[in-house]
């Protein structure tokens, strides 16, 4: 059961268990291929009057969205639509948006928040906020999506369709999403500047943003930069080093393609205390080989489907 349906029935039902309240969903009959890719189409009545809805029930995802008719007719399908324009009941969130990517790039999504009353089964929630779709994967421009977050400011920007160039100083280095992975982007890293000189030694890591995965680099890469720092310590638990909280860190740059490299900066790797009496402090670069939603707070990285790579460049803000 989805996490929207989840959280649907805990408005409704609230912390209290009730053994005797059963939700039904009727699952009709799988549409054809073109109609829908997969899955039960559990009936859902929404919006003042009704519109009848089919709704995919995925455990892979926390969102509650909805096709809708703000998307051009021809970008729709043949399956039903919402239309909040047909319900009285329905009011849109100001200022409020979304976004959403596959990994893949098979599937990209943005839209506008509407409240309205929806029921599935028998169970019925007033002004319930959800998302609804305004453009598909059609009417993205070119197969690519770029993420800037600022870790300062709690928030971020996904941009599909194209590459904003005030979001990173430099140029972006690019390298060649690795094939046979099963849709992961796996990428090649080419090796570590260390003292302003390159030692050459490649390594592949796993960009997943969903993942809450450090930032992570082999164990040799890791003493080559952490070799910089006086009075290091390995921590094996933490599978890291251990440093001097007084001593700032310094840049980490990274080889990237054959000839392109990024550079983080020292003072944008977070830090956290690990010995307050001996004042040694550790960081969020561990050893292993994926990079996770840490990845997005240090470089500005661009997902290019379309050309099968991986860009990233230095941030022009944190």
């Amino acid at each position: 059961m989805t996490y929207w349906l989840l959280e649907l029935l805990e408005i409704r039902l609230g912390s209290q268990y009730m053994q005797s309240s059963v939700l039904l969903l009727t699952a009709l009959p799988k549409l054809s291929d073109e109609e829908t890719e997969s899955g039960l189409q559990p009936t859902q009545i929404m919006s003042t009057p009704p519109q009848t809805i089919l709704v995919q029930l995925d455990t892979g995802t926390p969102d509650f969205s909805l096709m809708s008719t703000l998307i051009p007719v021809a970008s729709r399908g043949v399956a039903p639509v919402y239309d909040p324009s047909k319900s009285s009941t329905a009011v849109q969130t100001p200022g409020m948006t979304w976004a959403q990517g596959y990994g893949d790039g098979s599937i990209f999504f943005t839209g506008v928040v509407f409240r309205d009353t929806i029921t599935v089964g028998g169970l019925t929630v007033h002004n319930y906020e959800f998302e609804v779709c305004e453009t598909s994967k059609s009417q993205v421009g070119d197969p690519v999506f770029a993420v800037d977050f600022h870790k300062s400011k709690s928030r971020g920007v996904f941009g599909f369709g194209h590459v904003d160039r005030k979001k990173y100083v430099g140029e972006i280095a690019n390298t060649p999403v690795m094939a046979d992975n099963g849709g992961e982007w796996v990428v090649s890293i080419s090796g570590i500047v260390v003292w302003g000189t390159f030692i050459k030694g490649s390594f592949n890591v796993i960009i997943d943003i969903g993942n809450r995965y450090g930032f992570e680099i082999p164990r040799w890469a890791l003493d080559r930069y952490f070799g910089q720092i006086p009075d290091i310590s390995w921590n094996s638990y933490w599978t890291t080093y251990t440093f001097p909280c007084d001593y700032p860190l310094p840049d980490l740059v990274l080889g990237v393609g054959d000839t392109g490299s990024v550079r983080i900066p020292g003072f944008i790797i977070e830090t956290f205390k690990e010995d307050e009496k001996a004042n040694l402090c550790r960081t969020n670069l561990h050893e292993g080989g994926g990079w996770g939603k840490h990845i997005v707070e240090l470089l500005f990285v661009v997902f290019d489907y379309g050309n099968k790579r991986l860009g990233l460049a230095q941030k022009s803000s944190y």
